[in-house]
């Protein structure tokens, strides 16, 4: 019975020590991936409606929706932004785009390509 207990316990702890590391992993390459775009255009009236789009050449989904996160943390004067992650200054394609200051509930990735 020691036995099992002993192993049961190695077990979780390995696993807890695992998940730990996986998310820190996962946060530091989402922020690492956030200060990887630049601001390809920007109208930020104090108090109106403003837009902004970003320019993340290699982005996909997960480093978009961080950008714009990253890049909403720095939003202040506007009433509204709607910001928008490119992969080209042509704009031909959105990868993601959301409306600040409710980014988490307007976040569109409309980009197939984009995962």
């Amino acid at each position: 019975m020691r036995t099992r207990t002993a192993v049961l316990a190695t077990v979780t702890a390995a696993l807890a020590l695992s998940a730990c590391s996986s998310s820190d992993d996962d946060s530091e390459a989402g922020d690492r991936a956030a200060a990887e775009y630049s601001v390809l255009n920007e109208e930020l009236p104090d108090g109106g409606i403003g837009e902004a789009e970003l320019l993340m050449p290699d982005a996909t989904v997960d480093t978009a929706e961080a950008a714009i996160r990253d890049y909403a943390d720095s939003i202040d004067g506007p009433t509204a932004v709607t910001v928008q992650v490119v992969r080209s200054e042509d704009a031909a394609v959105i990868v993601c785009r959301a409306d600040w200051p409710e980014v988490d509930t307007t976040m569109n990735c409309p980009d197939p390509g984009g995962n």
